[in-house]
């Protein structure tokens, strides 16, 4: 008899494959293509099942212009919330001695923020923000245009836009009731605003010196690498609050 156990890590393993590829290139995973990258020790027709199972539970969806599946906005947060928490990746690191040279330039808060999101955005190619009293600096929006799926529909695509003109008030108010959480993240519709429900968020607050508290983050496509993501704004938080304590 197969143990449940069995079976719940039989699908927790193939969806995260799932996952994984559909975050390195954004198209579809078929079982063929899951058998041929990873090279599982499951015939194909098992992956099939199991993708069927994964479907009926929501976690994946079919594309019908294709063979395969892509994770849905509960399968992400499946992801998030379960499956990378287990996972030990191992990142490129952040070039240590390129960011401590810029921070070593910096001499005023304006120059700090501005320079913390181009370093942000430049590292990981998503949009960056960095909130601190109230001031917020958004760059990198450029590279929303890196991601197909984003462009896909000009309307849900200019209404992101107008979101980085016109509703910069209300993406502070989530920043601000973020800054004493280490790390959160908001898939799709989660962050609140309709305009922004195709793009996932990561958010990690700090507490500088003098009571000054702020948050640093990326907002990119849903199939962002979200532990990269909290990777890189840890060290670049730990920069930034270090440069803070000089200037403040």
């Amino acid at each position: 008899m197969v143990r449940l156990v069995d079976v719940q890590q039989r699908l927790d393993h193939i969806f995260g494959l799932i996952v994984e590829s559909y975050i390195e290139d954004g198209n579809p995973v078929s079982s063929k293509h899951l058998c041929d990258k990873y090279r599982l020790p499951y015939s194909s027709a098992t992956i099939r099942n199991v993708m069927e199972l994964l479907e009926e539970a929501g976690l994946i969806s079919h594309v019908h212009t294709s063979s395969g599946r892509v994770p849905t906005k509960k399968g992400f947060r499946y992801y998030v919330d379960i499956l990378m928490r287990l996972q030990k990746e191992v990142h490129q690191a952040v070039p240590a001695d390129e960011v401590n040279s810029i921070y070593e330039r910096i001499g005023s808060l304006d120059d700090l923020l501005n320079r913390t999101s181009e370093v942000l955005a430049s590292l990981t190619h998503y949009t960056s923000m960095t909130f601190l009293d109230d001031k917020i600096v958004m760059k990198g929006t450029h590279f929303m245009f890196d991601y197909p799926e984003l462009l896909a529909d000009i309307v849900s695509l200019r209404n992101l836009f107008t979101v980085f003109e016109e509703k910069l008030n209300d993406v502070k108010k989530v920043l601000n009731k973020c800054m004493e959480s280490e790390c959160t993240i908001f898939i799709g519709d989660e962050f609140g605003l309709e305009d922004v429900s195709d793009v996932s968020i990561v958010i990690s607050g700090f507490k500088a010196n003098r009571g000054t508290r702020g948050a640093v983050a990326l907002m990119g496509p849903m199939r962002m690498n979200y532990a990269r993501a909290m990777e890189e704004l840890s060290t670049i938080k730990q920069k930034l609050t270090s440069k803070l304590a000089e200037l403040l």
